[in-house]
């Protein structure tokens, strides 16, 4: 028995409102989980994550949200009422051909996202009915939900049909996201390349939240790195171009000597870090071609395309530690931001002055062997910048290290070239 369809039809403007309450919570469900992402390391990046993440996500999040109104428009008109099922089932629907395309399209990147998303889907469809339910962008009277204990006549029936159909679209979706992903992962190996016989393989070791006793063979820039997994921030990063390479290095350490995480400081690599630097580290002359000297990557960071003299304030002065220049000032977000530059030359430091942000940090540039380096550390340590710089050099060397290899090192498995047929 249906409702009737005086009651619970939506209006031209009902389907609008819902259409722009759409756009925005799909654009905060892209958004969100990468601003907290980087928030929980630095807040400034946090904010920063929600510009690039409107900018990305907006056209990302428009296609969803039209396809899914459409959908529901038409299904809605032919049954003569609006209900919180076929909103689910739509909207699943749309989400699940498009991540198709996507697999069709060899977009690796927006894949490997979707598949992050895919275990919260439902419930951000959960939480966005109630919350459109709550701002009053549906209509009242809506098709009660189970937990009501009045109903129109015949509520019951569609009630249970409309839950019977989130759960088989629950459960659907769940196995379809599960294919999805094992055919992600065989495309990817195939790509990379099987695992040598006799070897532990990895296309790409995470940071650990506990010590993990784990060590990890690299190669960047020609040089041979053997990496604990206790020294590695936000994974390493392979290289395309270069099979048996990776692009960069990203670590983390605990200051002045950078050591890495263990049983006795792992309480220290947590919240706010005071004591913890990371670094990420680069070829000099990257496989993509041209090579860059420190200067060039100092100018291409803080200039942003402009010459970095052009954003400093006249007449800026300060204090500087031992064995730095104060360079000049230049505004920032919260500010204004110090440039420091060694006097023997060969590193570039840029701090937030006490009382600009939240938590004040240095950028510190400089290079080792073929590789330039921006370590960054909390502004404390700005005195001890040289303890600092050869604490992560002394680290550096030790990766470097030549001799046998441990038995259980895990090498890590790059992407092949790929080839003429494979779209780029």
């Amino acid at each position: 028995m249906r409702f009737p369809a005086a009651r619970f039809r939506m209006r031209w403007d009902d389907w609008a409102k819902l259409l722009a309450f759409c756009f925005v919570f799909n654009l905060a469900f892209i958004t969100v989980p990468i601003a907290l992402f980087f928030a929980a390391r630095e807040p400034v990046a946090g904010l920063f994550a929600i510009g690039m993440g409107i900018y990305i996500g907006a056209p990302i999040a428009i296609w969803p949200t039209v396809w899914t109104v459409i959908l529901a428009v038409v299904v809605s008109r032919c049954v003569g009422y609006f209900t919180f099922g076929q909103f689910f089932l739509a909207g699943t629907a749309v989400s699940a051909g498009l991540l198709c395309r996507e697999i069709a399209s060899g977009n690796d990147i927006w894949v490997g996202y979707g598949l992050v998303l895919a275990s919260i889907l439902p419930v951000g469809w959960i939480v966005g009915w109630l919350v459109a339910r709550l701002a009053g962008v549906l209509p009242n009277p809506m098709p009660p939900l189970p937990v009501l204990p009045r109903r129109p006549a015949g509520g019951m029936p569609a009630t249970l049909v409309s839950v019977l159909s989130v759960a088989v679209a629950t459960a659907t979706v769940t196995g379809l996201f599960g294919t999805i992903g094992n055919n992600f992962k065989d495309r990817a190996e195939a790509r990379r390349g099987k695992c040598p016989a006799d070897l532990i393989c990895t296309t790409g070791p995470g940071e650990p939240r506990q010590p993990d006793p784990r060590l990890y063979l690299a190669t960047i820039a020609g040089i041979r790195m053997i990496i604990p997994a206790n020294n590695i921030y936000m994974g390493l990063s392979n290289d395309e171009h270069t099979p048996g390479e990776v692009s960069d290095l990203y670590l983390k350490g605990l200051l002045p000597g950078f050591a890495p995480r263990s049983i006795g400081n792992n309480m220290e690599f947590e919240g706010l870090a005071p004591n913890t630097a990371t670094a990420l580290a680069r070829p000099s002359c990257p496989t993509s071609g041209g090579c860059r000297t420190l200067d060039w990557y100092v100018e291409h960071e803080l200039g942003g395309g402009k010459s970095w003299e052009s954003r400093l304030i006249p007449n800026s002065s300060g204090d500087a530690p031992t064995g730095l220049d104060h360079v000049g000032d230049f505004a920032s977000i919260g500010g204004s931001e110090a440039l420091y530059r060694s006097t023997s030359g060969g590193n570039w430091i840029i701090c937030n002055p006490e009382g600009s942000v939240l938590v004040p940090h240095c950028t510190h540039y400089f290079s080792w062997r073929s590789l330039n380096i921006k370590m960054r550390y909390q502004a404390k340590w700005l005195d001890r910048w040289t303890e600092a710089r050869a604490g992560l050099i002394d680290r550096l060397e030790e990766f470097a290290r030549t001799g046998p290899l441990p038995e259980s090192i895990i090498h890590v498995v790059d992407p092949l070239p790929k080839s003429d047929g494979e779209p780029a």
